[in-house]
């Protein structure tokens, strides 16, 4: 039985340009996608039959640290990060159908009170929908990250995190193209200050888990002798190579479908 290697898919944190680069490594019938917009969550990973589950070698899910449990073979965990304003700025006018700025900073003013601030420590460190994030779940989400997630990477230093993934889980490919992108969010310089400090102050915890994460993977790339520097050439931005990674999806839908 093989292991299992399960991305923790934080949203807007460039997660699915990530998942399309692992995906070109597994077969199409070991990855599973487990999101709620495709009607799979923690009940179903559940009660799913355990051959099933025994195929499985890349799971890609929204869900919390945790599946692993579900699961009889062992298991690798990566993840993404991405720096917390942003991220949740980008997380607001992905998923609300008619964003303004007016709507961020009511957006903003309520996430500690609806319990969605400090998203990407809420997801490592698998924190109750209904509970409020504590200095405890903080250090928690450092130390998974840490000893239970073979790689993290940030949306920010994307090529160095792939190529210090490549290296960890020896991915024969690792071109990539940009998805999932906010094409219509403003830019930080036209969001006011006063909205920044507002999204800030209620991602205090992620913040500190995002230069947490910055160390670690700076580390992890000085162990393994990589330097953003001399890390290039891996965006398909055109031609060929971007085809080719369109055409190679397409046909792993197909396989998948038979």
């Amino acid at each position: 039985m093989s292991s299992i290697l399960i991305l923790l898919h934080i949203p807007k944190a460039a997660g699915t340009t990530l998942r399309w680069v692992l995906e070109s490594n597994y077969p199409a019938r070991s990855v599973l996608h487990c999101y709620g917009s495709r009607g799979c969550g923690w009940d179903q990973l559940a009660n799913m039959p355990v051959a099933t589950k025994a195929r499985v070698s890349l799971l890609c899910s929204h869900l919390p640290f945790g599946t692993h449990s579900l699961f009889p073979q062992s298991s690798r965990y990566i993840t993404m990060l991405r720096e917390p304003v942003s991220r949740a700025a980008s997380a607001y006018y992905a998923f609300n159908s008619s964003p303004d700025l007016d709507g961020l900073a009511n957006f903003a003013a309520n996430l500690k009170h609806r319990n969605r601030d400090n998203q990407q420590v809420r997801q490592v460190a698998s924190v109750a929908v209904d509970a409020h994030v504590t200095d405890g779940d903080l250090q928690e989400a450092k130390r998974r990250l840490s000893n239970d997630f073979v790689a993290v990477g940030l949306a920010e230093r994307f090529e160095l995190s792939l190529a210090l993934m490549q290296r960890v889980l020896d991915l024969q490919h690792v071109q990539y193209v940009n998805r999932n992108l906010g094409r219509h969010r403003p830019s930080r310089e036209h969001i006011s200050p006063a909205i920044l400090e507002t999204l800030s102050a209620a991602h205090q915890y992620d913040l500190q888990l995002y230069k947490y994460a910055e160390r670690l993977l700076e580390e992890r790339a000085e162990e393994h002798q990589l330097v953003d520097n001399d890390i290039g050439g891996l965006l398909a931005s055109r031609g060929w190579g971007r085809a080719r990674i369109y055409a190679s999806r397409g046909l792993r839908r197909l396989r998948r479908q038979r």
